[in-house]
């Protein structure tokens, strides 16, 4: 017996992208190549929209598949479609590295403390500190962290995706 969690449009629609999938890799043969699986039987399960006998390809498949698809410069169908039922957008990030980089990250580096210490003294200025100050300290703290800690890897030379905080 079989328990379904999600309704039977999502089940069809990672369907449809696991369909979509095999045909931006190339097609069965090429999937099978990919994924290692032995008859296209495999494959075509795990692909077909309607009967009892529907499958999803695992986890690893879909990732095996999916990176040949995203080494192409094609978004991953798959994924794509668990980000939007999630209620997210798929977007492919910008790398960041050099100058332009790290001057732009020790500006937002720079803005982040400036934020924490104003959150801070705030919440210190009237000598108690109330449960929204704490946690709204706790966040610019933590947000000034992160923007260090990217800071400190441009700096380095390591690439980095940008970092846009009206995006996350």
């Amino acid at each position: 017996m079989s328990m379904n969690y999600l309704p039977r449009d999502e089940y069809d629609r990672l369907s449809i992208a696991s369909k979509d999938l095999v045909k931006k890799v190339g097609g069965e043969a090429r999937a099978l190549e990919i994924t290692g699986y032995k008859q296209a039987t495999q494959i075509s399960r795990c692909t077909t929209i309607d009967g009892l006998d529907r499958r999803f390809f695992p986890i690893k498949a879909v990732a095996e598949l999916e990176a040949d698809v995203v080494e192409s410069g094609a978004i991953p169908p798959v994924t794509a479609v668990l980000a939007a039922m999630a209620g997210f957008d798929l977007v492919r990030r910008e790398r960041c590295k050099g100058d332009v980089c790290a001057l732009s990250s020790l500006g937002l580096m720079m803005k982040a403390v400036g934020e924490a210490t104003a959150s801070v003294t705030d919440a210190y200025a009237d000598g108690k500190l109330t449960a929204k100050e704490k946690a709204d300290s706790l966040a610019r703290l933590l947000a000034l962290a992160d923007q260090v800690s990217r800071t400190i890897a441009i700096l380095r030379g390591e690439q980095v995706s940008p970092e846009n905080e009206e995006d996350i």
